[in-house]
């Protein structure tokens, strides 16, 4: 029954945390990954280097390293996959559209003369790339630049919390009044009874339904409100005639419902244990140790993506390789509304993310930014990373639950192994960098 009631927005979430389990990611759901996101990324399009340095979550061997992480499900409350049919899809409308992709002189903030006297002054390093491209990063190779960089204290860092987690996220908070209203979260116990005896799924303890949500046959929501804190109620109630159920469409029932607690959806003023345990899951459930989280590994991750990223020069940025890139994003982007049956008009629509023009002209002038951070990690990786090992390969199999490392490289791929562990050991690399030790 609760799993009948449930909207498929609950059971998009439910399957997200589950799958965020079982991948072994840090102790950040979902919500909080895209707190992350956020500091670095005007759309979803996260590229390799800045899932390293925020998001923190090492991917799965299986799993296209250039694949587009953090996407919101647009099919969330709509529809699951296996209600999906063939459609014809339209996406003229797409191919239609002309990008204006940033300029070298605009993509990048400093001049490449700028650059140049950068290196001469001990502030920046130029990295060569193999495939002949070079940059210009911060000199991270100086330790005391580097470190003065990340500095901060706890008044930033409570700052930091205040601007951009607590007033980003909603959580559930309290409300002041014992008196259930549309709108609020209403915390409760039922039983549902048929010709006086429970039935299947009908029975729920401690359950958060939405009031005005829909999401219970109707006369449920409707007869919460009104309720009092610690309140028992019977609603008898019928089920809709075209219930999915067949044993209950139609059928007259009984719910006895008890109110345990109210809340309502909104933004934090400050970081209680409660608030805490709601943005980061049981292994960061209080604000002490949410705090020591950020202070120690989330904040100065941060503060590393910023230092590496701000005034990189990128050369060769040119129109050709922004249009592939272009190409790229878009094509994931149409494959993953095509996975609903949609169009990607629709499917920028459905996510809210204003008008298919916009939507596009967005990845257009994120593009450079999106090659810049890729042609920071590739210089990382080419100039300060040992070559993946055979070894390396075997032992990451080992811990994968392969007994054959031979097995492994095929199930897989040895080309992508190698991306995931390159992906690590840069990671690894950074994190020695900037003292970053807490895992």
């Amino acid at each position: 029954m609760e799993e009948e009631k449930k909207t498929a927005e609950e059971k998009a979430d439910t399957e997200n945390k589950e799958n965020a389990k079982e991948e072994g990611s840090k102790p950040m759901t979902n919500k909080t990954l895209l707190i992350a996101e956020a500091c670095v990324a005007a759309l979803a399009v996260i590229v390799i280097v800045v899932a390293l340095i925020l998001n923190k979550k090492k991917a799965d061997p299986s799993v296209d390293p250039n694949a587009v992480p953090g996407t919101a499900d647009p099919a969330a409350g709509m529809m699951t996959g296996e209600d999906l049919t063939p459609v014809e899809i339209d996406n003229s409308a797409v191919e239609a559209f002309v990008p204006q992709f940033p300029q070298e002189d605009t993509a990048n903030t400093l001049t490449e003369e700028e650059a140049k006297a950068n290196v001469e002054a001990g502030t920046m390093l130029r990295l060569d790339l193999k495939d002949g491209g070079y940059i210009y990063v911060n000199n991270y190779k100086n330790s005391e630049y580097l470190q003065s960089s990340l500095a901060f204290d706890d008044a930033e860092m409570e700052q930091y919390i205040k601007d951009e987690i607590l007033a980003k996220y909603e959580v559930k908070l309290p409300v002041d009044r014992d008196t259930a209203e549309i709108g609020d979260l209403a915390n409760i116990d039922y039983t549902g009874v048929k010709d006086g005896v429970a039935f299947e799924g009908g029975t729920a303890q401690g359950y958060d339904l939405l009031l005005g949500s829909g999401t219970f046959i109707p006369g449920f929501e409707d007869g919460v409100v009104g309720m009092k804190i610690g309140e028992t109620k019977d609603l008898p109630l019928t089920f809709p005639e075209n219930y999915q159920n067949a044993d209950l469409a139609g059928a007259s029932v009984v719910f006895t419902v008890k109110l345990n607690s109210l809340k309502t959806e909104g933004y934090a003023s400050e970081l209680t244990d409660d608030v805490a345990s709601q943005l980061t899951g049981d292994e960061l459930s209080t604000a002490a140790a949410f705090r020591d989280y950020i202070r120690n590994e989330y904040l100065p991750q941060i503060k590393l993506n910023e230092f590496l990223l701000k005034d990189l020069y990128v050369g060769n940025l040119t129109e050709e390789a922004l249009r592939a890139q272009y190409d790229k994003d878009v094509e994931q982007y149409t494959q993953q509304a095509a996975m609903y049956g949609m169009s990607l008009d629709t499917y920028v629509s459905t996510m809210g993310a204003g008008t298919l023009d916009d939507f596009l002209t967005d990845i257009a002038n994120s593009a450079a930014d999106t090659l810049r951070a890729e042609s920071l990690y590739e210089a990382i990786r080419d100039n300060e990373i040992a070559a993946v090992t055979d070894a390396d390969i075997a032992s990451l199999a080992t811990e994968q639950g392969y007994t054959d490392a031979a097995e492994f490289t095929e199930t897989y791929g040895r080309e992508t192994i190698e991306e995931y562990l390159y992906q690590i050991k840069v990671e690894e690399y950074l994190d020695t960098l900037a003292g970053i030790t807490a895992k």
